[in-house]
């Protein structure tokens, strides 16, 4: 049974070009994250766009291109060609201003060439596309003529209207209801997307919140940090088991985190403040997110939790929640507008492993020099206790090319490598399932690594919060979580740093 209710209311040694040419004989645990492949979904046609003549990755008659973002068919390259870079613009969503371009100056639009020439179609379940076999958007020399005749001919006269998910969330971001006022859902059409997207077991009782202030202005300032506070229901324990974003302002929005808090957190339900650097004071169980690109495979960035493990809250758990926007309106903008949110799926009382999510690296790194193509830095904590990790999530900011953790004993031996995000793209920052449970014994030693480029600029550049300056963290998601996880969130350790390889950092090292 499911219901569902609505409340409306942040690293792998940074190994110089021919380490990382290695990087696939590593572990089978390792996760290294190239190209994103989920993105296709997306876009219209996503899996089916032809491979445009002469470009990498379409030899031997390949029939489709992998990369549609990409300079080459392979992906995971960059730059990304003028669809991509435009595809990146909209914070990688399929918008009607972006169907409409004409990204590779072809002389048709984006649209026509993805098949969906009237601008309807939705990765939500809109409007079918109007023809298959797309061609390029991104290389004029793309072109599929019976598919560009039929594109130029079907719209000319149509009326094109937002599609159905943004009509969704004009009417979500204009509602008045109060904060901690709850209202229900359509019951019969989330449970059977729930059912779909294998969100709950079979066996367990579903229930769904969405945590989404009233609009609320954006600070006219280049870097802000606004929180605002609400409640888990308290009726019963429930492990959170999945989470999906909702946003509606991708235009400085760079990064949504949840927290959850302690019942003397300073905030009441429905109260916001700037909370700048960190959340509010009280609130350090970190609950999901999201950052430019989405954390997840799912739609809309959803992530699900491995099927019997979650973050329990609720009753006789934490209960208060703390959504934490930073906003990065480098051009001091007013007027802009945020709504955006998170939708937390619940688990009533199934699961038995309560999930941790472990800080490690350097929250704040110190200042990489100009000029620098390949800065190493690097940090060793030690662990006291026995955890098996499952999913890792890289954190750094422009100037951040890779990142991972190794796993090392006490003698500074690596054991095995913890989630390897290569390279490193600001603009998408998922969460990196490991293809195995790699366990962690006490007194083991997590070492985190990140390599930045600053080869493009002529200042330093500090450690910090803000968007331009950098961090280097590599979020290690675990069970089971210590009895005194709230107050010990992070890994700490010593850190290095400088333009060297990665075994020059050492392993064997007291933290």
């Amino acid at each position: 049974m499911m219901t569902t209710t609505l409340v409306d209311g942040v690293v792998v040694t940074m190994m110089m070009v021919m380490v990382m040419l290695t990087l696939s004989s590593l572990s089978s645990s390792v996760a290294v994250v190239t190209a994103f492949p989920m993105l296709a979904a997306h876009i219209p046609n996503g899996n089916n766009v032809a491979c445009p003549p002469g470009v990498a990755g379409c030899e031997n008659n390949a029939p489709n291109c992998a990369g549609v973002g990409h300079n080459s068919c392979i992906g995971g390259s960059l730059p990304l060609n003028p669809f991509g870079e435009a595809l990146k613009s909209t914070g990688y969503q399929w918008t009607k201003e972006l169907c409409m371009q004409d990204s590779d100056g072809d002389g048709m639009t984006n649209g026509m060439e993805l098949g969906d020439p009237c601008c309807t179609w939705t990765p939500e379940g809109g409007s079918e596309t109007i023809f298959q076999g797309a061609s390029h958007p991104g290389f004029a020399t793309s072109i599929l003529e019976d598919a560009a005749a039929t594109a130029r001919s079907v719209c000319d006269t149509a009326v094109v209207s937002p599609p159905p998910a943004l009509q969704q969330l004009s009417a979500e971001s204009s509602a008045t209801t109060d904060p901690g006022q709850q209202q229900p859902e359509e019951e019969s059409q989330r449970r059977t997307r729930e059912q779909e997207l294998g969100i709950f077991r079979d066996d367990e009782i579903g229930t769904a919140i969405t945590f989404r202030p009233k609009p609320w202005e954006v600070p006219a300032q280049e870097t802000s940090y606004t929180c605002h506070m609400f409640e888990y229901p308290s009726d019963d324990s429930y492990h959170v088991v999945a989470f999906e974003p909702i946003i509606d302002q991708f235009r400085t929005l760079h990064h949504i985190a949840v927290f959850a808090c302690e019942d003397d957190a300073p905030l009441a339900l429905g109260e916001s403040e700037d909370c700048t650097g960190m959340p509010t004071r009280g609130c350090l169980e970190y609950h999901g997110g999201w950052t430019p690109g989405g954390w997840g495979e799912g739609p809309n960035g959803l992530w699900k939790m491995p099927p019997d493990a979650g973050f329990r809250v609720g009753k006789g758990a934490l209960r208060k929640v703390v959504l934490q926007y930073h906003h990065s309106n480098l051009n001091r903008q007013a007027g802009l507008m945020d709504s955006s949110g998170m939708k937390m799926y619940l688990s009533r009382g199934g699961r038995t492993q309560d999930v941790g999510d472990l800080w490690a690296g350097s929250i704040v790194v110190a200042t990489i020099p100009p000029r620098s193509p390949t800065w190493n830095v690097a940090q060793t904590c030690r662990w006291p206790s026995n955890i098996t990790v499952f999913a890792t999530r890289g954190h750094m900011h422009e100037t951040g090319t890779a990142v991972y953790s190794r796993l090392l004993d006490r003698r500074g031996n690596e054991i095995d490598m913890l989630g390897v995000t290569y390279p490193f793209d600001y603009q998408y920052q998922p969460i990196v399932n490991l293809d195995r449970d790699v366990i962690v014994q006490p007194g083991d030693q997590i070492q985190t690594h990140c390599q930045f480029n600053t080869a493009h600029k002529n200042t330093w550049t500090i450690g910090g919060i803000a968007t331009n300056q950098e961090m280097c963290i590599n979020h290690l998601l675990f069970y089971p979580k210590p009895r005194n996880w709230q107050a010990e969130p992070f890994c700490i350790g010593r850190i290095w740093q400088g333009p060297r390889l990665e075994r020059e950092f050492g392993g064997n090292q007291d933290a």
